[in-house]
Order: C-alpha cells, then sequence, then structure tokens
C-alpha cells in the first residue's frame, strides 16, 4: 500500500508475508484514522472559536449601537435636569426628588460606559503603566475588605512590568475578577490568589507577555457554564444577588481593546484560574 501511495502501481505482496503485511497494512490504517480523527477535532475546534469570536463582535458591535444612543438620551435628560434644579429651593421634597433622578442618571451613565467597554468603543488615554502597584492595590484592599475565612494570597513575582493601559481599566479588570473569585468561595471559605509574572514567548526575550493570574479554590465551573461567562448578563448567581453578569463581560472587553487575550481553566471540584495576557510591544521593557 506504501508503494502503491508513492506512484509505484505495479507493486505486488509477497504471498509468503502476508501475516506481516496485513499487521503492517492494519497498524497503517490506525494511525491514518487517527491523523483523521485529530484533524477533525482540531477543525471543530478551530470553527468553535471563530463562531465564538464572530458571535460575540456581534454582541459588541450591537451593544455599542445601543450605548451611543442610549448615551445621547442620557445627556438629553442631564441637560434638562440641570436647568429643572437650579429653579428648586434646597431642602425641599422636589429638591430631595431632583437628586434621587440625579442619582439615576449616574447609575445609568455607568452602566453605559460598561457596555461601551465590552463594545470596545470608550475612549482610552494609554500610557506605560507599572501593572504591580495597581496590583498591590487592590490585594491591600481585598485583605481589608474581604471575611476572615477567605485569605489572600500575593504571588507578584516581579515588579518592573509595564504595560500600555489606563490605570482605571488595569484596577476594573483586578477587582472584577477578585470579585468574581471572591463570590465563588464566599459561603465556604478559601484562598484567593492573585499572582503576576512574566513569560517569553517563542523564544524571543523582546516577545514577552504579561500573565496576571486569579485563582480561587471554589467548586469550579461546567464546560457550559465556563462557554458561556463572558455572555452579557450571564450569572450563575440568584436573580437579584451579588451583580448583574456584566463583570467578566467588562474584562473581556478591557482585555480585548489591551490587544491581550483572557483564558479560563476550571473543572467542577477542582480550582480554577483565569489569566490575562498582555502582548504590548513595551511590556518588560
Amino acid at each position: 500500500m506504501d508503494e502503491i501511495l508513492k506512484g509505484k502501481l505495479h507493486a505486488k505482496s509477497d504471498p509468503d508475508k502476508v501475516g506481516t503485511d496485513f499487521r503492517r497494512l492494519v497498524t497503517r490504517t490506525n494511525q491514518l484514522i487517527d491523523a483523521f480523527v485529530n484533524q477533525i477535532n482540531e477543525r471543530r475546534k478551530m470553527e468553535e472559536v471563530m463562531e465564538y469570536n464572530q458571535r460575540m463582535e456581534s454582541i459588541g458591535t450591537l451593544a455599542g449601537g445601543i450605548a451611543h444612543d442610549f448615551n445621547n438620551i442620557l445627556t438629553y435628560i442631564s441637560t434638562y435636569f440641570d436647568i429643572i434644579i437650579r429653579q428648586l429651593t434646597q431642602g425641599t421634597i422636589e429638591h430631595e426628588s431632583m437628586l434621587e433622578i440625579q442619582k439615576a442618571i449616574h447609575r445609568a451613565t455607568d452602566f453605559v460606559e460598561q457596555i461601551m467597554t465590552f463594545s470596545r468603543q470608550a475612549r482610552q488615554e494609554k500610557k506605560p503603566i507599572q501593572i504591580s502597584l495597581i496590583l498591590k492595590e487592590a490585594v491591600k484592599l481585598l485583605k481589608a475588605t474581604l471575611p476572615k475565612g477567605i485569605s489572600v494570597r500575593n504571588e507578584i513575582e516581579i515588579t518592573d512590568i509595564y504595560v500600555m493601559a489606563e490605570p482605571s481599566r488595569l484596577y476594573q479588570i483586578a477587582m472584577n475578577l477578585c470579585t468574581n473569585a471572591f463570590h465563588a468561595i464566599q459561603e465556604t471559605g478559601g484562598v484567593l490568589t492573585v499572582q503576576l509574572r512574566l513569560e517569553t514567548r517563542t523564544g524571543n526575550e523582546n516577545n514577552a507577555a504579561c500573565i496576571l493570574s486569579i485563582e480561587d479554590t471554589g467548586v469550579g465551573m461546567d464546560s457550559e457554564t465556563q462557554r458561556r461567562i463572558f455572555e452579557p448578563y450571564f450569572t450563575t448567581k440568584p436573580v437579584g444577588r451579588q451583580g448583574s453578569g456584566m463583570g467578566l463581560v467588562v474584562v473581556h472587553g478591557i482585555v480585548s481593546s489591551l490587544k491581550g487575550t483572557i483564558d479560563v481553566h476550571s473543572t467542577p471540584g477542582g480550582r480554577g484560574r483565569i489569566l490575562f495576557v498582555d502582548d504590548e510591544e513595551n511590556i518588560g521593557k
């Protein structure tokens, strides 16, 4: 068979070696089948990734359009709010009511900004940021506010890592991921680990990647949950508790805007890890 595949159509088998040749044929056939199955599996994975990216891109485009229109409406409301409240006397019921409306406007504005971030349409002023300083601040806040049953482990291995980003966005990434990890161990207690390290890619020390890893010792997620965690409004929490399902969506949008990647590793009953990778040119310099 090998000879025929090479174009030697006159090749024939030796009758005295039928057993040996047949075993070779079976082995070769099994190898070809394994290679074929592996190709199909790899193609399937690539198609799933492409389909997911296209779906997220479509959702981001739609969300960005809605957020833009909603922002225009909020601007209109806010303008008339300023006109009306100037005509009211402080301390009156009317003035207090308008202040409540102002709070609602601010909440709506923040929500629109989250959607804009997810759709990567928010304007950001990027500059070299020492990410370890932001992470240490986040860890300090976590240690001061989390319950005693939850310990925070600081594994920031290297401090002189700079990324091109906006400080508030990096802080938002850290706090959103840590909040998500906290929710996973809130009931049972456990360990929340914040890790920062630098990895060299493809043997080139100038092509470095900043790896931010947030890990918790929670119960883990099944494959279906992992597939949906970056979908807007998807949450496994009870309705009305602990967020709206936009935390990881916002993280995904920020990471994408920084030209980074985000990955999740988790199994039910196992340990979970969320990675934030940024490959900006100035990393590691």
